[in-house]
């Protein structure tokens, strides 16, 4: 297919890697980061970096739903949907998490 987006690992292990740079620091002082719009950007180049794959898999879409559904919170102020413990399973970082496991486990040895 030569509209075949595929998947490119490098590139989310980087944005993951930015991402997750972004909430330790926001972890260690919240009133210095202001997290907001840079995990937007991030999101999006996170999204870009699926390929397809946000079509082609049932879990990553509905993962990727979820964690858009995680930052509309965020940007309208919702801040504890970053990391509270409390919304495991509508926090951020917790959603960002299963989405990797999800890519080790079951996506990146296809792509060997």
């Amino acid at each position: 297919m030569a509209n075949d987006k595929k998947l490119n690992k490098e590139k989310f292990e980087e944005v993951n890697n930015q991402i997750k740079e972004i909430i330790t620091a926001y972890q260690q002082d919240r009133f210095l980061i202001p997290i907001e719009r840079k995990l937007a950007s991030l999101h999006d180049r996170l999204k870009k970096s699926l390929g397809n794959f946000i079509e082609k898999d049932e879990n990553i879409n509905d993962l990727i739903t979820k964690m858009e559904k995680s930052l509309n919170f965020i940007l309208s102020g919702q801040i504890d949907y970053v990391t509270d413990t409390d919304i495991d399973d509508m926090n951020y970082h917790m959603l960002l998490w299963k989405l990797h496991q999800y890519l080790i486990k079951n996506i990146y040895p296809t792509l060997e």
